[in-house]
Parts: structure tokens; sequence; C-alpha cells
């Protein structure tokens, strides 16, 4: 596959915030390496011995525990200078990331016709039967996981859910307009024709919450065509995350609004870790803006 991959599907231009002047190797290096300010350090209860290898170093170790310190607080969340060390090489970006980058793409979407869900959604159900959980039952157990949504959820065309499943990320973006599932995945020969039981029970969960905030009927799922358009390949096994925010932020209407290079894999870590840092909802924004 050639470096630059466009979705066949057809893309649309979307509306982007104006690019904020900022020197990512110099931000990257505050949070790997910059000196901590003690008014923002968060004290765990973790024992050193028990972070993982790739974030070991960049965590303080306060009086014996790990400590570290507060770099992005939006939206009520926050991720740490330990969270963000997991931008560095090529190191695994977890949930709490994933998270908070979903949020800051709900707040930032300027259209109100698309729709984040939180990664922590798709925990729950794995762990629970929501194959035969009710109407009312599913509503009042993941309705309260759901993002703060400024705008009209009848304008609400495309649900996005980033999934962590066995170790690896994917994307699944639920085309309301035209009644289809989208799976973008990023790993080498993983194409599909249906659905698992696991996905249908996720597809069940999000067009039963969407059905609930539009005030529609029940959505039958078996109206909804599953597909897995072509996208770009991860070159290794440890760049499926940096895939899916990239697909969040640039799939819209069945298509990449923008190609992907899958040799720029450390670039697009340091610009995902730049949004997160320079967003305008971040409080602590200040601290890496350029003079």
């Amino acid at each position: 596959m050639t470096p630059n991959v466009l979705s066949p599907f057809i893309a649309q231009a979307q509306t982007r915030h104006s690019a904020i002047k900022m020197d990512l190797k110099a931000a990257a290096a505050t949070v790997f390496d910059g000196e901590l300010d003690p008014r923002h350090v968060i004290s765990y209860t973790t024992p050193i011995s028990s972070v993982s290898t790739c974030n070991k170093w960049y965590y303080p170790n306060i009086y014996g525990f790990v400590g570290s310190e507060e770099l992005v607080s939006m939206h009520d969340t926050s991720l740490t200078r330990g969270n963000l060390a997991s931008f560095q090489g090529d190191c695994w970006i977890g949930n709490d990331v994933v998270d908070a980058f979903c949020r800051m793409l709900q707040f930032d979407d300027e259209s109100r016709t698309k729709l984040f869900l939180s990664p922590y959604i798709v925990d729950m159900v794995i762990r629970s039967n929501a194959k035969h959980l009710t109407h009312d039952a599913i509503v009042a157990r993941f309705d309260p996981y759901m993002y703060a949504f400024d705008g009209s959820y009848q304008n609400v065309t495309q649900v996005y859910l980033p999934v962590l499943f066995k170790n690896h990320w994917t994307l699944y973006v639920y085309d309301l307009h035209n009644k289809r599932i989208q799976l973008l995945d990023s790993r080498p020969g993983r194409k599909r024709s249906c659905m698992s039981g696991i996905q249908q029970k996720l597809a069940k969960v999000v067009l039963l919450l969407v059905a609930d905030k539009k005030e529609m009927v029940a959505v039958d799922l078996n109206m909804y065509s599953f597909v897995m358009p072509d996208v770009p390949c991860q070159p290794n096994d440890n760049d499926c995350d940096v895939f899916i925010m990239k697909f969040m932020d640039n799939w819209s209407n069945g298509g990449l609004s923008k190609s992907i290079d899958v040799a720029k894999m450390k670039k697009y870590r340091l610009k995902l870790l730049g949004r997160l840092l320079l967003s305008s909802h971040n409080v602590h924004r200040h601290r890496f803006m350029v003079v």
C-alpha cells in the first residue's frame, strides 16, 4: 500500500479551527523532560514498580509512590505528565488519553452533527449482558457516561465510538443518515462482512442511546448495513491508537478529509499531543503557548 492513502468513499471538507503557532518539539520537551510545577502535582498510591517500562521515567517518585503533574484539564477530565508520556516513541496510548481526545473533539465540532462516545462505554458493554437489557435499562446504565452536548441531538448524523478490544484500537462510525455501521481498522488483513456478537451488542447500545436522545422510536439494527472501508494500514503493532485518533479527527460522511501518511507516525504523535495541550478548553494551555 502506498504511503498516502485516501478512502475510496467520497470525502467532505471539514471546518477546522485556525492553527495555533507553537513549537511542537518544545512542547513535547516540556511534557517529557520539563521541570515539575509543584502547584499541579498529583500524588497516587501506585508503587513505582508497577508503572510500565514505557512510562516509568516520566513519573516523579514522591515519597516512594508515583506522582505526576496535571498538564491537561478540561470538561471534567484531566491528563497528567505520565498520561501524556504515552505519545513518546511508540508507547501505548490508553483509554484516558483517547477519552480526553473524544471530549475535545465533541466540543470543537462546530457543525454539531457529530456525537463522540467514551471508550469507557465499551468496557461496560463488554462486561455486561447488554444483549438482554431493555431500552430503559440501557439508558439508565450508559447515559450518565455520555459527554455534555452543546447542540440539538436532532441534527446528529454520525456517532463515533473508539473501541479497545484485545489490545487493539478500532473506530466505529454509526452513519445514521445512510443507515450503515462503518468499522475503521488499521490492522492489515482484518476484513469481515458481518458483525460479531460483541459488535452487535455495541451497536444495540449505541443506537438505543442515540434514539433516546433524538426522541425516536426504537431503531431496528437489521436496517443497518455493516461495512469496513479501505483505510491506511498501520506499519507496526503499536500505532493503532494514533490511527483511530486521526480517523476520528478526519472521517466524515464516509471518507477521510485528509490523507494519512503511514511514514509520519512520530509527527502525528507530536501533533495530537499539541492538540490536547493547546486546546482552548485546556486550563493549562498558557504554559505551552509560543511567546
